[in-house]
């Protein structure tokens, strides 16, 4: 698993990161159906250019079937989302000009890759990747 992920992200690297294509690949599953921001223009927008969510519907964002509500207020919780390849997330938020606060690192308590990275209004967005012990497909 390391081997893979050391050779994907050389592959990237050396690529000068993902190509458009790449990222829209990129799986990104919402943890939360709701999420708040303090300015909605500058979340969707966020959202839109670092994460390819569009508007569908009023203050609702979709990605490949995923989706959830963007309202306007104070966070309660931290955004988490779930991605299929963490590696190609790191280069692709690079690439979009997002920082990358932390990871990815591995986190053995909860058996995944976790990565954080600056989202709308300041606030860290948590990305992971499941460990798939099996082989199986992720969950």
């Amino acid at each position: 698993m390391f081997r893979a992920l050391a050779v994907c992200l050389s592959t990237l690297l050396s690529s000068g990161g993902p190509d458009d294509g790449e990222a829209e690949r990129l799986v990104l599953r919402p943890e939360q159906p709701v999420m708040a921001a303090a300015n909605l223009e500058d979340a969707r927008r966020w959202y839109g250019e670092v994460l390819g969510y569009r508007a569908s519907g009023e203050g609702r964002l979709a990605r490949q079937g995923y989706a959830f509500e963007l309202v306007q207020g104070a966070a309660t919780e931290p955004a988490a989302f779930e991605v299929d390849d963490i590696a190609r997330l790191e280069a692709t938020l690079k690439a979009k000009g997002a920082q990358v606060l932390s990871g990815p690192v591995w986190r053995a308590e909860s058996v995944r890759y976790e990565l954080k990275a600056r989202g709308p209004d300041g606030a860290p967005i948590a990305f992971y990747e499941r460990f798939d012990w099996w082989g199986d497909d992720k969950a």
